[in-house]
């Protein structure tokens, strides 16, 4: 009896995987030795059968085929499993080739040496692939324990320092020569060898069965590691605000304030990860709040002799950290870092510390430098550290930290240097940072408007003048935002009653295109005339009026002009025939507006376009589209005729605010891969699809940009689809405490010392994700200090902190003080309905929210002692006398 395991693509022929068969001539290599009574396994369609070769066969068209008896449709096992069927030989062509592409040894079938204990029975009774017994294991022991003798699995064990692989039943030798301890190549920059070494090492001193595949086995510990020569790599590190700033550069240090159990875990592990890459050598920008202050180089960590030794990729496995001891050094990281306590130099914090050779061109007050989202590795950017992609970005910012490039600067204004700007990006941070404030500035700045200078009002009439001519399109997604909304969907068209001149209904479903399809196909083509349209409406109507008669034509309707009927505001037309079978035409003089005109004008409508009575329907409604589309028409045509008209590509912008708010998804649909930079149209990768609803080829201009606002703090933030974050580039909007408007005293501090104390609290007990954005405590030209925090406070500050903190009102008060927030000393315990007392927790804290707002609910908590302002001195442990 002879085995083989055979690789069967469903790409090529699925009739073949499910009919047994497989097409290719006799002689030929692809079956590689295999005749009729063999068995093969086959590997393919998602599954794994049984066959045994029965008979050639030679088909009408000529070809050669070889049939099959199907002896198991699916054994349902996998190909993992295949590999450790004890009964066959372990070996390279078993474990590679099961998994990996074959079509380079143009083989399509392999023998597998078996075991004489492989009955013919055996092999073709399901009982034996249901039996657990049959396959190997991956198994690691721990120091006391003794190997199993004459085992099929494949055992490890550290004895004596080094890792051993004991003997294993039915295996070819070469396995056994080839097997190397690449444990000391753990982070050099092979992701998945990486994650299985990992894995085997966190085991290896206990007794332990290994999820981990044959080949990911094979690949750890058969293969040289062929890690990656070392290269320097450059980072952008976040100081968060100037005082850790501060202390960063005098201390030539980053301390990272991330530990288990005190914040999210996937950020705390994702951060650790990150740190856990850089080496010695590599280049560091320091950055806050879109400023950078200075750049460095990243050193080794010095040692202390009372250390703590770990591994660093045991820490994130476990989601843990060790917090007795005072200092951690990390065995598996190259520059890293101790644990921070109290007395170690950054006193009342904790965190990591990476050492930094020495901070070099320091800018104090920081210089602004666009385009660090486009130019990391990973667009989504809500991290402390961030790589970036290659050394360009890096050599933009540390020049302008020397002012050597300060006149040579291409596209340089209001000390900022602009990139190009991303096709697609999302502005994201807590509530009032100014992410929808800051959308009308970077709409502007793509659309080509000149910003510098201008004033908050001009600014707002600009971006107005976009909004009315098209070129951007403001919208907010929510939960019933649909992709018939967004791309296009069938809808009724409602007319109020008027019937429509061509085909005389009031009522009827079209296809009509959505916001973003609308925006996309006005971007294609951009009209516009050195004379303005009032010029060109006058040349037009002068025109019509100079003819004997004039004809305009719809889809399948013919109407003609009444020039008594018209002037230059608005056109009378008539249709030249009628529905009355009596009349020679039709009766109804219907008037056409030239403001309308002007707005589908405005609106980049192609009047040639077969698409243009749909879009024009959209903006005048079914009862009058046949009209004004054959005016437009006829308006357009005399314009492309005379050329009037110039093509010149100017950019478009599409604002969607609260974008994760709606079903991302379900909006975008074929869009997230459409969006793409390279995907767009007119690029290399160009790529069109056809659209469920008007069949039409649909792709997105490359003029045409996204932007979106993101709220950090919004519970349904995780929805954004992980596949649509990667195509977009995310741009933090934090806090800002320097702002002049920031700069006022009250209770003796200031408002931005009095913002910054409850978000280091906010962070503390949360996250970044979480805190208080600057507008709440901006104050304006007519405002005092007192009235506006009170607002602020009442308004915005308290309904945030008990969304975050979903009512547990001790932890708001250890944000705002017990000026602002009551524990009931309640001596006389509530009594509750009698026989339940003993199932209520009758010592449980009351709070209330102290209100300084007469007449207000929570007024009467106020002591009689206490102030507003005395609050404020107890938020900031200040004394109150």
């Amino acid at each position: 009896m002879r085995v083989f395991f055979g690789k069967i693509s469903d790409k090529i022929d699925v009739d073949q995987i499910e009919n047994g068969y497989y097409s290719a001539n006799r002689d030929s290599d692809w079956f590689n030795g295999i005749e009729i009574g063999d068995f093969s396994f086959i590997v393919g369609g998602g599954k794994i059968q049984l066959w045994k070769a029965r008979e050639w066969i030679k088909t009408e068209e000529g070809a050669e085929r070889l049939d099959f008896e199907i002896i198991f449709n699916n054994l349902n096992i996998s190909v993992n499993e295949l590999k450790a069927f004890k009964f066959f030989e372990l070996n390279i062509d078993l474990i590679v080739k099961s998994t990996r592409s074959t079509a380079k040894s143009s083989k399509a079938f392999f023998q597998i040496t078996c075991e004489k204990d492989l009955t013919e029975k055996r092999l073709c009774s399901l009982d034996t692939y249901s039996d657990t017994e049959n396959f190997r294991k991956i198994v690691t022991l721990g120091p006391n324990n003794t190997p199993t003798p004459d085992s099929y699995d494949i055992q490890l064990q550290i004895i004596d320092g080094k890792l051993v692989l004991h003997p294993i039943k039915n295996v070819d030798e070469k396995l056994k020569e080839i097997f190397r301890n690449n444990f000391s190549f753990i982070g050099s920059g092979r992701k998945n060898k990486d994650k299985t070494l990992s894995k085997v090492k966190e085991n290896i001193h206990k007794n332990a069965e290994l999820d981990i595949s044959l080949i990911e086995f094979y690949d750890a510990f058969m293969t040289d590691y062929g890690h990656k020569s070392k290269k320097t790599n450059y980072w952008v590190v976040n100081g968060f605000d100037l005082d850790k700033i501060s202390y960063d550069i005098q201390n030539n240090v980053f301390i990272m304030q991330f530990q288990y159990g005190s914040q999210k875990t996937n950020s705390v592990t994702k951060q650790l990860k990150s740190a856990s890459k850089i080496k010695e050598g590599d280049k560091v920008l320091l950055y806050n709040s879109n400023k950078f202050y200075a750049h460095g180089t990243f050193n080794r960590t010095k040692t202390y002799p009372n250390a703590t030794e770990l591994n660093l990729n045991d820490q994130i496995n476990k989601n843990t950290t060790n917090k007795k001891e005072d200092f951690i050094i990390y065995s598996d990281a190259e520059c890293y870092f101790e644990n921070l306590m109290a007395n170690n130099g950054f006193e009342g914090e904790w965190g990591q510390r990476l050492s930094i050779h020495k901070w070099m061109d320091l800018k104090k007050e920081g210089i602004q430098v666009k385009g660090l989202a486009q130019n990391t590795v990973n667009s989504v950017n809500m991290d402390t550290i961030k790589k970036l992609k290659d050394e360009t970005f890096f050599n933009n910012v540390t020049e302008r930290l020397r002012g050597e490039n300060e006149k040579n600067a291409t596209n340089t204004r209001n000390n900022e240097i602009y990139f190009s700007h991303p096709s697609n990006q999302i502005l994201f941070g807590p509530p009032g940072t100014g992410k929808t404030y800051n959308t009308i500035n970077e709409a502007l700045r793509i659309v080509g408007v000149k910003i510098d200078g201008l004033t908050r009002s001009e600014l707002k009439k600009e971006f107005d003048k976009c909004l009315q001519t098209g070129q951007i399109v403001f919208t907010t997604f929510h939960q019933s935002m649909s992709y018939e909304d967004f791309i296009e969907g069938i809808k009724p068209n409602l007319d109020d009653g008027d019937i429509d001149e061509e085909n005389g209904t009031e009522i009827e479903y079209v296809i009509k295109p959505g916001i973003f399809k609308q925006l996309a196909e006005r971007a294609k083509i951009d009209l516009a005339s050195q004379d303005s349209f009032d010029e060109l409406w006058g040349e037009f109507y002068k025109y019509l009026i100079s003819q004997r008669e004039v004809e305009f034509t719809s889809v399948t309707s013919e109407l003609k002009l009444e020039p008594s009927e018209s002037k230059e505001e608005r056109l009378g037309v008539r249709f030249k025939k009628s529905y009355d079978s009596e009349a020679p035409e039709g009766k109804k003089v219907f008037f056409v507006s030239k403001n309308i005109i002007q707005k589908l004008f405005n609106n980049q409508i192609d009047g040639s376009s077969l698409n243009a009575r749909q879009e024009i329907r959209s903006f005048v409604g079914g009862g009058r589209a046949t009209t004004y589309f054959a005016v437009y028409k006829s308006f357009y045509n005399y314009l492309t005729t005379n050329k009037k008209l110039l093509t010149k590509k100017q950019n478009y912008v599409l604002i969607i605010d609260e974008i994760n708010r709606g079903n991302v998804s379900q909006i975008f649909g074929e869009l997230i891969t459409l969006i793409e930079k390279d995907k767009r149209l007119g690029k290399d990768e160009e790529l069109k699809v056809t659209l469920p609803y008007s069949k039409e080829k649909f792709g997105v201009p490359a003029n045409l940009y996204i932007i979106g606002t993101m709220n950090t703090a919004d519970r349904s933030v995780e929805a954004l689809d992980t596949a649509l974050r990667r195509r977009f580039s995310f741009t933090e909007m934090p806090p800002i405490y320097e702002l002049d408007e920031l700069n006022y005293e009250y209770a003796g501090v200031k408002g931005s010392d009095i913002l910054k104390t409850i978000n280091r609290r906010i962070e503390k007990l949360l996250d970044r994700d979480h805190l208080i954005g600057h507008s709440f405590f901006l104050l304006g030209k007519d405002e005092e200090p007192e009235a506006k925090l009170i607002q602020s406070f009442y308004q915005n500050l308290l309904p945030l902190l008990q969304e975050y903190f979903y009512g547990d009102y001790a932890k708001i008060g250890a944000v705002l003080g017990n000026g602002f927030v009551l524990k009931q000393d309640d001596f006389k315990q509530t009594e509750f309905a009698s026989g339940f007392n003993s199932e209520v927790d009758g010592e449980r804290d009351i709070y209330q929210i102290i209100d300084y707002r007469e007449g207000r609910p929570g007024h009467h908590y106020k002591q009689p002692s206490m102030t507003f302002e005395k609050a404020i001195k107890q938020l900031m442990n200040l004394p109150t006398e």
